[in-house]
């Protein structure tokens, strides 16, 4: 042994120096750096305490056999020898400090009091749960080691305090019934698939960001709105059911999650157009089953307005737009929103929009220059809606049920050649006055109503007078209609074919 890195200790209640020699006759305490070497029983105090502040490693069978040692005190302990404690039949408390576990040699408290109690800071308890039990403890800071198991842990608020990662079987969480909140990035980065959380009626921030294989989240009473980025970077997250009490959600809420989301809402009489409304913007495919819009749009070109679904005004018509697609969220075109700014017409030809529902009065109004107009769901033109349609050439809206006055008149150039309504009741005055082109009209089984007037039809001052498209079984229908003199032969087609 090298006596210059060696120094010896005898204590008694506290640590005093003294020389290195010595013999039986002179029992010492030895000490090699932060390793304690030997500790003989003679200098063990009367109270049975022994302090160790600066030793990290207690080498192999220093206490062996130390039968008056009853607790130790080593807060920088990292290392514990073979049969270190072998024996030590008084000891009953051992306290350290370290948040890091000692390193402990099978057998090292081999014949100690199964009755031993383990005193660390509060914060390390867990962590010294498994080792206290592996060397025979039988309680932590007084209580059984039974109250340090893993465990789900929540207020008296329900909020949710610990959720070990022992509890994330095949990777879903399963909160309590009595845990009503999850704190904010409480979940964040975690490796799990679902979530169920029957009461849950908060959540937090971030709470399971960049969960990256979630893919269901079920939280029926969720309430609220969801809070930023909180399913943010959930990759594969495919079916979210939460509480009909939601209002919306934030718009990073659900930033780089697939944009074919089921959403679900717990209740069979919730606002579907509420919850439609925040889940299109953020990527849901259907709602409770029933398909959504996904398209929710790309933004408006500048200087367009809008309320809600209806756009409300459009701007000057710039020279280099010839088409116009409008986003399939908007769904009326409001009055005069066409004809405020663009009354000489514009330079559109072509207008689309698959969520088009109604035009209202004057919407289009002076639009010579549109020669296409798709709105495949459009029901109601309002008075004046297109009226002076000059390059207007086919007139197609399958479930269109109403037209108003004046709503497709013509002005001094009209090249409209067929009319397409096989869903229209309600034909209003003036409809198609002064078109001359005319050739074909398709309407439904039964005629619509049609207000008496000399120019309520489609007519043409030159022969032959449009032909009158019906359905199979209607013809007698059409001839006693009032509407009848203004068209020429009346052909029956089948409903399903065009």
């Amino acid at each position: 042994m090298n006596l210059k890195k060696m120094f010896t200790v005898a204590l008694c209640g506290c640590l005093v120096l003294s020389s290195c020699g010595g013999d039986e006759a002179h029992p010492q305490v030895v000490i090699s750096e932060t390793t304690l070497v030997s500790y003989p029983q003679a200098l063990i105090p009367a109270t049975g305490e022994v302090v160790l502040p600066e030793v990290a490693i207690i080498a192999d069978a220093v206490f062996e056999g130390a039968t008056t040692l009853k607790t130790l005190k080593a807060p920088k302990l990292a290392k514990i020898g073979a049969r270190a404690f072998k024996g030590a039949t008084a000891l009953v408390s051992v306290e350290l400090a370290s948040e890091t576990l000692p390193e402990t040699a099978a057998g090292a408290f081999e014949g100690t009091p199964a009755n031993k109690n383990l005193i660390v800071p509060a914060s390390y308890a867990t962590t010294y749960r498994q080792w206290a039990e592996a060397h025979g403890f039988a309680t932590i800071n007084g209580l059984a080691l039974t109250e340090y198991d893993p465990k789900i842990t929540y207020d008296a608020n329900g909020v949710l305090t610990k959720y070990p990662d022992e509890f994330i079987v095949d990777g879903v969480v399963s909160l309590p019934e009595a845990v009503t909140e999850v704190p904010a990035s409480f979940f964040y980065n975690k490796n799990i698939v679902k979530v169920e959380g029957t009461n849950v009626i908060k959540i937090g921030s971030q709470v399971f960001q960049n969960c990256v294989n979630l893919t269901t989240v079920h939280l029926p009473k969720l309430s609220g709105e969801i809070p930023a980025q909180a399913f943010a970077q959930c990759s594969k997250l495919t079916e979210v059911t939460i509480g009909e009490e939601v209002t919306g959600a934030l718009n990073d809420a659900f930033a780089d999650t697939p944009r074919d989301k089921k959403l679900i809402i717990s209740s069979t009489t919730f606002d579907r157009e509420k919850h439609e409304k925040w889940a299109v913007e953020h990527g849901f495919k259907t709602l409770n089953g029933t398909a959504i819009e996904l398209d929710i749009p790309e933004p408006l070109p500048a200087g367009f307005q809008n309320n809600e679904r209806t756009i409300t005004l459009a701007p000057q018509i710039p020279l280099n737009m010839t088409e116009l697609v409008i986003p399939k969220y908007y769904q009326v075109l409001g009055n005069n929103c066409f004809k405020t700014n663009n009354s000489g017409g514009s330079y559109l030809r072509v207008l689309s929009g698959k969520g088009i529902k109604r035009i209202e009065d004057s919407a289009l109004e002076g639009q010579t220059n549109i020669h296409t107009l798709n709105f495949p769901n459009l029901e109601y033109v309002g008075d004046n809606g297109v009226y002076t349609p000059s390059s207007l050439k086919r007139v197609d809206f399958p479930l269109c049920t109403e037209i108003g006055a004046s709503s497709f008149e013509a002005g001094s150039q009209s090249e409209l050649t067929e009319i397409i309504l096989p869903s229209l009741k309600k034909w209003g005055r003036k409809a198609f006055q002064s078109h001359k082109k005319i050739a074909r009209v398709r309407l439904g089984a039964t005629p619509p109503e049609l207000k008496a007037s000399k120019y309520a039809l489609p007519h043409s001052t030159t022969s032959p007078k449009p032909v009158l498209e019906v359905p199979a079984g209607s013809k007698a229908a059409y001839e006693n209609w009032n509407g009848r003199t203004y068209f020429g032969e009346i052909v029956e087609y089948t409903p399903t074919a065009q």
